[in-house]
């Protein structure tokens, strides 16, 4: 179809970068662009805008969120009833407290499995901590640190 052919509340929408289709007896708007490309120019569509109505445009349907689901419930429980204990976490060990509580949540509820940090929500809590999945144990890190701190 020509775009002499389409009608002038279609036509309306039309504008640079943009390109109007008709497909089945629809419009569609979509945002483009051009590039020259071994001496010949190339229209890429880069997103879709939305549909043509006589009634104007509607925008296209916002994306699905992508979310990731996390073990919470021990965290929670944890932090609530553990508070003098983690205090006293934070008091000592003032610097390395989240990694030393990451990796004991790690070692007793999780046997050891570095793997379960990123499903677990305490890697959302304490995101800059990084826990690495080496052949040491969680055990050996947790003595390494606690042994460097102590003797700081």
């Amino acid at each position: 179809m020509a775009l002499k052919d389409y009608p002038d509340w279609v036509l309306k929408h039309k504008g640079n970068g943009r390109e109007i289709r008709c497909i089945r007896g629809r419009y569609y708007l979509y945002q483009v662009h051009s590039e020259r490309m071994n001496g010949k120019v190339k229209k890429f569509t880069d997103k879709y805008l939305g549909r043509i109505t006589e009634e104007g445009l509607i925008p296209p349907r916002p994306k699905k969120v992508e979310y990731h689901a996390k073990r919470f419930g021990l965290t929670a429980f944890i932090f609530s009833s553990c508070r003098r204990i983690i205090k006293g976490l934070i008091k000592r060990y003032p610097s390395k407290h989240k990694k030393l509580l990451s990796l004991a949540i790690l070692k007793y509820f999780f046997d050891n499995d570095l793997r379960e940090y990123d499903k677990h929500y305490i890697s959302v809590l304490f995101p800059e901590v990084k826990i690495k999945e080496e052949k040491m144990s969680v055990q050996d890190e947790i003595d390494r640190i606690v042994g460097m701190m102590d003797h700081a």
